[in-house]
């Protein structure tokens, strides 16, 4: 990691600057042919041609694209988008994104910086994107969202609309790196709340109301519109399976073209043009849809769990440019690193209640941020162990008894 851009995710805050329009419109103008072209991009934005700002736009979080299928339903507004810290790392980005207004957030973290520019931003007659999941799908579902988005907005006091999109795990989830398959994708847009109705409703009311507006399931909506698919589909499931249906091994899965198989026991599935997996022959044992594996694999958690849980492995520590190796232990309170930092002892923790979930990457690390020394990423022997960490901590964090403490 450069180190520019280690030091500034090492901060809470950074100050973004408005959209440039020239360079905001001549980036749009260039996606929407494109996404046409390589995606299916399909746009119904109807119910909001014409409105003006201030607004906030909240949308489902799917797949990588979703910044760029929100901005383009909106062509008279330069969308303020809120980003994860993460992504304003490498100098390059960090120039595009600063020079399209985005503004950086710390995930799983409370980050005031973030807030008071989302406030400004609204002030200025700005259009702030949110996307209140705050990380993209891992199987098709979205993941919680609490009642901090109804907060904010209450706040805001601007037009709430919505956005909300079909087929965009499908065409480039986070499994997959960068990888796109070409087929179908839906982006319809609506107003959702005005400032006059959010001023009658409690925070929770308000929340209720955007969960509800973006929710979805990609496999039911597969299902419904069969979509056809291209391309190599079956990318990074790997990364997601970490446990066999048929022989109980884990971590033992490889993707190849459209195939997911096991190493140790030769089960394997096929996904189809409408991203469904099916068993390639009679006697394997998986799963139609990622979000069912994903869900079994919870129910496997929730039978391991109890007062004595604990999981550990060796892993590499990247804190900026110094490195370290040590163990990560995850129990019931705490997840927590003892190990080394350049050749010195060094020890971290963090406990589940406050961390509402891990930063996880495809390239095969997960990031826990601490006030005290920044942004932490540990590296596993092994890439596909990553989803395993990451769905366990976040399963204690919301099974813990007192984690609205940290809400």
């Amino acid at each position: 990691m450069k180190k520019g851009g280690a030091n500034l995710a090492n901060r809470q805050t950074y100050r973004a600057k408005p959209p440039r329009r020239w360079v905001y419109r001549a980036a749009m103008m260039a996606a929407r042919p494109t996404l046409k072209l390589f995606l299916g991009l399909e746009i119904d934005n109807q119910a909001t041609q014409g409105m003006k700002g201030p607004a906030v736009v909240v949308a489902n979080h799917q797949g990588m694209l979703d910044f760029i299928l929100t901005a383009v339903a909106f062509p008279q507004w330069e969308i303020s988008f809120v980003a994860s810290m993460q992504y304003f790392e490498r100098r390059w980005l960090r120039w595009l994104l600063n020079w399209m207004g985005a503004i950086p957030k710390r995930q799983f973290y409370p980050d005031l910086g973030a807030v008071k520019s989302i406030i400004a931003r609204i002030r200025q007659g700005g259009v702030v994107g949110i996307f209140p999941a705050g990380q993209t799908s891992m199987c098709g579902v979205p993941g919680p969202v609490g009642d901090g988005i109804g907060r904010l907005c209450r706040k805001l006091k601007a037009p709430v609309v919505c956005v909300h999109l079909d087929g965009a795990f499908f065409s480039m989830s986070r499994l997959c790196g960068f990888r796109v398959c070409r087929g179908l994708c839906r982006v319809s847009t609506s107003l959702l709340l005005t400032p006059e109705q959010l001023a009658q409703m409690t925070d929770e009311e308000a929340a209720q109301a955007i969960r509800q507006a973006i929710d979805y399931d990609e496999y039911a909506w597969a299902e419904k519109t069969r979509p056809h698919y291209k391309g190599k589909r079956a990318a990074g499931y790997e990364n997601l399976c970490w446990r066999c249906p048929k022989c109980g091994a884990e971590f033992s899965f490889r993707s190849r073209g459209s195939r997911l198989f096991c190493e140790n026991c030769g089960n394997e599935a096929l996904v189809d043009p409408t991203m469904l997996l099916r068993p390639a022959r009679p006697d394997c044992q998986v799963f139609s849809t990622l979000r069912d594996w994903y869900a079994w694999q919870r129910r496997l958690l929730e039978q391991a769990d109890g007062p004595d849980f604990v999981m550990s492995e060796p892993v590499e520590l990247r804190l900026g440019a110094r490195r370290g190796r040590g163990m990560m232990t995850l129990t019931r309170r705490e997840i927590r690193y003892d190990g080394f930092l350049e050749g010195l002892p060094f020890s971290v923790s963090v406990e589940n209640r406050l961390l509402p979930g891990l930063l996880a990457s495809s390239r095969g690390y997960f990031e826990i941020y601490n006030a005290s020394h920044g942004a932490m990423r540990f590296y596993p022997a092994d890439g596909r162990r990553v989803a395993k960490w990451k769905q366990c901590q976040e399963y204690l964090y919301q099974t813990s008894e007192d984690r609205a403490e940290a809400e």
